[in-house]
């Protein structure tokens, strides 16, 4: 009798014991399963994650008197590289001369953010162009490296043809600042406020996503990388800073140490101001603004136009 019972109790363990087995082997085939299924969508669907503002809703703002521009430039592609612009000019008596600021936003600035952002450079006094990416808004195409790309060219060189013999300054925010970083490397600006800058794109999404294999599995149309533009932004010494990066400290989509890199690659040619408490959408770059007294300096500051 007393086997029997101990016998029962064996077979009780052991059942439990496979059952314990059992379930843990199902969780664990769950959460590959999930992991992998994760990894599919981001890959799949990585466009839309990298650029949102080609499926957020649009609303057009209310600045009346901020001018869309509708811009078909055929120098770089046959076709034409067709895009928009939100353009407006300083209030009489407050105005630069001829003097331009070039706007290229983050991922998600849509037509009411671009008027807003011109708005906010006309009251420092400069004629303002705000970019819109390509599959945002009426802008047609898709949002990749090369459309970006000729955007920021074609944006530059109208920006240069506005002003005459006037300077061009440029300004980026988080992905706009590749784009500024590539039209000052390749001269068509004098000086770049870069917001938040970073050195390639998929070192970020890789940040973000850092329990995937991000880099090897994000296609080359994303491999925004801003290495070459710097090497040629820093080829003249530079006695004065021709960039200014704000950078926030409390930054969790690209973090401050981005910056740090752009702005140590950059050396003597750079300015970093460390936005203490701030984060990737909350630094303020109006005139009135936290940062407003070091952009209206950098940007009048002459002394860094012909050194």
């Amino acid at each position: 009798g007393e086997e029997g019972v101990e016998d029962e109790e064996v077979q009780s363990v052991r059942c439990s014991g496979n059952m314990k087995k059992r379930l843990f082997q199902s969780l664990v085939v769950l959460v590959v399963f999930v992991y992998f299924a994760v990894g599919v969508l981001l890959f799949v669907f990585q466009g839309r994650l990298l650029f949102p503002g080609t499926w957020l809703p649009n609303p057009a703002g209310s600045e009346l008197d901020v001018t869309v521009l509708l811009v078909n430039d055929t120098l770089d592609v046959p076709s034409g590289v067709v895009f928009r612009m939100f353009y407006t000019k300083p209030s009489a008596g407050n105005d630069k001369f001829d003097e331009v600021v070039i706007f290229f936003g983050g991922n998600a600035e849509l037509e009411k953010t671009l008027r807003y952002r011109a708005k906010t450079f006309a009251r420092y006094g400069y004629r303002t162009l705000a970019v819109e990416y390509p599959g945002y808004g009426e802008t047609p195409g898709d949002p990749e490296l090369v459309s970006i790309s000729h955007v920021a060219d074609s944006a530059a060189r109208y920006a240069r043809s506005m002003a005459r013999s006037a300077a061009v300054y440029a300004v980026g925010s988080s992905i706009g600042t590749y784009s500024a970083m590539r039209v000052h490397a390749k001269g068509y600006v004098a000086k770049s406020l870069l917001v938040a800058p970073f050195m390639s794109l998929p070192e970020v999404a890789g940040n973000l996503y850092w329990f995937y294999p991000v880099k090897p599995l994000m296609s080359s149309k994303y491999n925004f990388n801003s290495e070459e533009a710097v090497k040629n932004m820093t080829k003249s010494h530079c006695k004065y800073p021709t960039t200014l990066i704000i950078h926030g400290d409390a930054e969790t989509i690209v973090p401050y140490t981005f910056g740090e890199t752009v702005a140590r690659e950059l050396g003597k040619c750079c300015e970093l101001i460390k936005a203490i408490g701030h984060g990737h959408n909350d630094i303020p770059l109006t005139l009135g603004g936290k940062f407003g007294l070091e952009i209206a300096s950098f940007l009048e500051d002459k002394r860094n136009l012909n050194q």
